[in-house]
């Protein structure tokens, strides 16, 4: 039975896809914009919006990077054992049926848009995703991230077993992947779904020692598939403490350090750059929301002289604090008088 609830969609989990355009040298402030969206709200982990909202957003991401098949891309660069429901759904488990029944009841309730499942049809196994609601922009870069998030799954499970010759995807948006995507055929289907369909033997392999994941933190600390986010989420509180680096926050984050550097390759970046962006961006909400002293504000980013954090801050964006809060200021004023009421 649905409800008003039905089709809603955490906003962050579209993150990934603003990260790899912005990382393609492309502005995806257009895209978000057309939308009334902008980065604070992506990066809000309470933030929900309507799929078609997300769905339009990735598509229009996807336009900005002159890439048809973004969706693929960020699954390809995102690394699967740093998600929380795939770790606890391979910890202790024996089998790749075991992983695959628990992990569906394991993926965040972070959606009530697509539902997923496992089902045997005699000698062939299905893994899909279906879309529960009919929306007007479609679902074309998600289906393509879901497609590559998941066959990098089974992959891993299946280790030595795996061939490709031997699995099918089905979508109703097969332009979502490349043609022939890592050697598999691609059916097109008239269900608002995705599926891989792959020998019911496989459910009773072993899993492959290849999915041997480490400890991570639980889905409330990582929100989302991009470490990204996660690094940014587990750094927020630290960044008063200058010397913060890789080995801070891998430990906040259950990794080492190690494993977080690796996982910031996969995305094109790194601790000290990540850490510089989220600083800029706390700044940026200090200024435009509150009125505390740019000092104040220089202290709680690990800046103790607030000259050099004006260095650093007009370095990054190419204006001082100061400047920045007087447009914010200024800005606020006049949309406070647009919305006054008319004098008599």
């Amino acid at each position: 039975m649905n409800t008003q609830a039905d089709g809603f969609i955490r906003l962050q989990l579209a993150l990934p896809f603003v990260q790899r355009v912005r990382g393609m040298g492309k502005d995806p402030a257009p895209a978000l914009k057309a939308l009334a969206l902008d980065e604070k709200m992506m990066n809000d982990p309470s933030a929900t919006v309507h799929a078609e909202i997300v769905y339009g957003l990735t598509n229009a991401l996807a336009e900005t990077a002159s890439d048809p098949h973004l969706g693929c891309h960020v699954a390809e660069s995102t690394d699967v054992t740093l998600w929380p429901p795939a770790a606890e759904a391979i910890k202790g488990a024996k089998t790749v049926g075991e992983v695959l029944i628990r992990f569906v009841t394991l993926v965040p309730k972070s959606t009530s848009a697509v539902s997923y499942a496992v089902r045997v049809e005699d000698s062939q196994a299905i893994f899909s995703a279906r879309q529960l609601i009919r929306t007007s922009n479609k679902p074309v870069q998600t289906h393509g991230f879901g497609i590559a998030l998941y066959v990098q799954f089974l992959r891993a499970l299946v280790g030595e077993d795996w061939d490709a010759r031997r699995v099918f995807i089905k979508t109703q948006h097969p332009e979502s992947v490349p043609n022939f995507y890592q050697g598999l055929r691609i059916r097109r289907v008239e269900e608002h779904e995705y599926a891989m369909v792959f020998p019911t033997a496989w459910l009773l392999d072993e899993v492959s020692t290849a999915a041997e994941l480490p400890s991570v933190p639980e889905a409330e600390s990582t929100p989302d598939l991009s470490i990204i986010a996660a690094l940014r989420n587990a750094a927020r509180p630290l960044l008063a403490d200058r010397a913060l680096g890789a080995n801070e926050i891998a430990a906040a984050l259950g990794l080492s350090a190690n494993r977080l550097q690796a996982a910031l390759r996969l995305q094109g970046t790194t601790v000290p750059r990540e850490l510089k962006r989220l600083r800029v961006d706390a700044a940026r909400e200090a200024l435009a929301e509150g009125d505390a002293p740019v000092s104040d504000i220089a202290r709680d980013l690990g800046y103790h002289d607030p000259s050099h954090f004006t260095r650093f801050f007009r370095s990054q964006v190419g204006e001082t604090p100061s400047s920045i809060r007087t447009k914010a200021l200024s800005s606020s004023a006049k949309s406070t008088q647009k919305h006054l009421p008319d004098p008599d």
